[in-house]
């Protein structure tokens, strides 16, 4: 989440702002959209980010997208890391006589095997059925 420093309705942030008939900042509106951060906040506990920011001669300063951009580069580092070391090799005939086993079993009720060749070439993550094909470096 991104906090403003310095929002009001007569500067650069007025497009960030909620404002009322007259012009002046809509207090319902401000109090909506705190209600929901406080909502997000319970919810995702360990999951939000706060990036602050205020205005830098007059425009609103970016210098949180810096950090904006490293965290999420970490995250989903962190998440492919963790999903790569869930994965197994796995002979691509195999696994494709597997699947077409487990559909002939779902849709005619049997379940046949036949054995099949030899290929290294896929990896199957067991955790999240993620394919990646291709040969291991």
């Amino acid at each position: 989440m991104r906090e403003i420093h310095g929002a009001q309705a007569g500067n650069v942030t007025a497009p960030y702002v909620d404002l009322a008939d007259a012009g002046q900042r809509d207090p319902d509106a401000a109090a909506g959209v705190a209600r929901l951060r406080r909502r997000v906040h319970e919810a995702l506990v360990h999951e939000v980010r706060t990036y602050e920011d205020g205005l830098d001669d007059g425009r609103v300063d970016t210098v949180y997208l810096d950090r904006l951009c490293r965290d999420v580069h970490r995250e989903l580092e962190s998440v492919i890391t963790e999903e790569l070391a869930g994965v197994e090799e796995v002979d691509p005939l195999d696994w494709e006589v597997g699947q077409h086993a487990a559909l002939s079993a779902e849709l005619v009720g049997r379940h046949r095997r036949p054995r099949g060749g030899t290929c290294d070439d896929r990896r199957v993550s067991q955790r999240a059925h993620v394919v990646a094909a291709g040969r291991p470096q």
